[in-house]
Formats: structure tokens, C-alpha cells, sequence
């Protein structure tokens, strides 16, 4: 089995990951956590003015929410996009491997044909 130069950078995709997985989960809570604070006729102004202002409050709350994940997904996306340009440039058509067993012995370089 040959072993391959490029060696994956372990810490930044994990960094990556955890990224991803944050803003995805602000981002859900974002969308899809119900507010249920609503105005009632029968109850008494000041009880709805309370419910205006829990409304408001779980809106901003939504908001920021929505705005921090999409924050963590721009994070993660410009980083996938850099390891990818690194992968491409690093170790795209130019992989040199190593021999199958490791020794201190120089591999011998034949000339090309035309140098003959």
C-alpha cells in the first residue's frame, strides 16, 4: 500500500464541523421555534401589553438566532473553500508517493528516453 504526501488537516475540519453544526442548529431554532405569544380580546390591556412586548422579545431572539448561524455557515463555507483550493493546488495532479516500505535507500531516477 502507498502512502500519499498530503496529510489532512485534522483540527480545522473539526473546527469546520462544529461550525457547521452550530449554524445549523441556530439557524433551525431561527426558523422553526414557534412564538406563541398572541393578543386576546378578553384579557386586560396591560396582560397584552405584556404578551407585545414577550412577542417582540422572542422575535429579536429568532432573529439574532437566524443571524449567528448564518454567520457560522459563511465561517465554515469560506473555510471548505480554502482546504478545497489547498487540496486542488497542494495535491491535485502532482501526488508523489512514497514506497511501500519505508528505507533510507535512494530510489534510482532513469533518464527519459529523449536524454539517451
Amino acid at each position: 500500500m502507498s502512502k500519499m504526501r498530503c496529510d489532512a488537516a485534522g483540527p480545522i475540519t473539526l473546527l469546520i464541523c462544529c461550525l457547521m453544526l452550530c449554524g445549523i442548529l441556530f439557524v433551525t431554532a431561527g426558523w422553526f421555534v414557534p412564538n406563541t405569544y398572541s393578543l386576546n380580546s378578553s384579557l386586560p390591556a396591560t396582560v397584552n401589553e405584556a404578551n407585545i412586548y414577550r412577542y417582540e422579545r422572542v422575535e429579536s431572539g429568532k432573529a439574532v438566532s437566524t443571524v449567528i448561524g448564518m454567520v457560522c455557515l459563511l465561517f465554515a463555507d469560506v473555510g471548505l473553500l480554502i482546504m478545497l483550493v489547498n487540496v486542488v493546488t497542494k495535491c491535485g495532479c502532482t501526488q508523489k508517493h512514497l514506497p511501500d516500505h519505508e528505507s533510507n535507500e535512494r530510489v534510482p531516477v532513469l533518464p527519459s528516453p529523449k536524454q539517451r
